[in-house]
């Protein structure tokens, strides 16, 4: 291979991860939050919950996150830590207690999709906070799965690789303090 055919196939390479890219924004973009509805005399979503399960952190490439310096014990230590610090009913997954009648539970699940560019990162991070339960759904009289989503928060993050952690942690921090804010404006009153 001569010079110039290494420089098309390096150029090929690199309009590829800007096709990524772009994909990555685009569904970023139609993921964003939109003004929710409630109907008159409605609950807000989370009104009643009294228990947070935190699943562990949910990487779409394990070897991009890993050469972005990212590591899955340590975002969901982020998104525990900051939980227990805005006084929520959090807990690990791995360190839940099981279900009980009558308590109203949600998950909270992050997911970051990361693209490494030689010395640049991208990551898109969501977090969802969501319960999975049964359901009759008219017309049919058998019971689905059916999945609510209570709270959905996402963003794109881009850095040198070396400050890609630091930068993911803080994003993170400020999606969970918007996730606090919410709960708390959920909770009903206190009598």
């Amino acid at each position: 291979m001569n010079a110039r055919s290494v420089r098309s196939v390096t150029n090929v390479n690199k309009m590829r991860n800007s096709e990524r890219l772009l994909a990555v924004f685009l569904l970023g973009l139609s993921l964003l939050p939109y003004p929710q509805a409630f109907a008159a005399g409605a609950a807000p979503g989370m009104d009643g919950v009294k228990d947070i399960i935190v699943e562990p952190i949910l990487f779409n490439d394990p070897k991009a996150a890993d050469a972005c310096g990212l590591s899955r014990d340590a975002l969901t230590d982020t998104v525990i830590k900051e939980m227990k610090a805005d006084n929520l009913p959090a807990s690990l997954a791995a360190d839940a207690q099981p279900p009980m009648i009558g308590v109203a539970r949600i998950d909270l699940v992050t997911q970051v999709y990361t693209i490494n560019n030689d010395l640049d990162c991208t990551s898109w991070i969501e977090a969802t906070a969501l319960s999975k339960s049964n359901a009759i759904v008219p017309p049919i009289e058998v019971p689905r799965s059916v999945t609510v989503q209570y709270w959905h928060q996402g963003t794109m993050v881009y850095g040198a690789q070396s400050l890609h952690e630091h930068s993911i942690n803080e994003v993170l921090q400020k999606m969970l303090h918007q996730f606090a804010k919410q709960y708390e404006l959920d909770q009903p009153p206190a009598l």
